[in-house]
């Protein structure tokens, strides 16, 4: 069975864009869905914030899915959960972490619901 989730992300507080710095700079935003035991019932979802660059100058941007100030990006995807998994009460967790560091991830919002 298919769980649809749609989240905004917003940029509230930086004068800049999210992540800023570096071009190498990337931050990686990750739902996973959770069942009573805290196990997963379902592989996670990830999004990178990031700016992709040309590999030599003048380093035009490839890419670019940072967080503008004062912008928000959108997401929707599904997590598929096995048809035999029971109905339980699950969390939908949201994290966000550095990327190519050792860092704990920051866990942003634990979302309650319910997996039927």
């Amino acid at each position: 069975a298919t769980f649809d989730v749609s989240m905004r992300l917003q940029n509230t507080g930086a004068g800049h864009h999210f992540p800023t710095g570096s071009p190498f700079k990337r931050y990686r935003v990750t739902a996973e869905l959770l069942g009573n035991e805290g196990l997963p019932l379902s592989e996670p979802y990830t999004h990178d914030l990031a700016r992709e660059i040309e590999e030599a100058p003048p380093w035009h941007t490839l890419s670019d899915s940072r967080i503008p100030p004062g912008g928000e990006v959108a997401l929707s995807w599904q997590f598929l959960v096995d048809q035999r998994t029971s109905a339980q009460d699950a969390i939908i967790r949201i994290s966000v972490q550095p990327v190519g560091t050792n860092e704990a991830p920051t866990i942003l919002q634990e979302i309650p619901v319910r997996v039927l």
